[in-house]
C-alpha cells in the first residue's frame, strides 16, 4: 500500500490520460478501504 500510491502518481504524470488517472485513483481508494 505505501508503494501503491508513489506508483500511481508516477505512472499518472507520465501517461497523463485523464480516463487512466482516474481509474488509477479510483484503484487507490480502493486499496485504501481494504487496507
Amino acid at each position: 500500500l505505501l508503494r501503491l500510491k508513489p506508483m500511481v502518481l508516477a505512472y499518472s504524470m507520465e501517461t497523463k490520460l485523464q480516463p487512466n488517472i482516474k481509474f488509477l485513483h479510483d484503484l487507490g481508494i480502493e486499496h485504501v478501504r481494504l487496507g
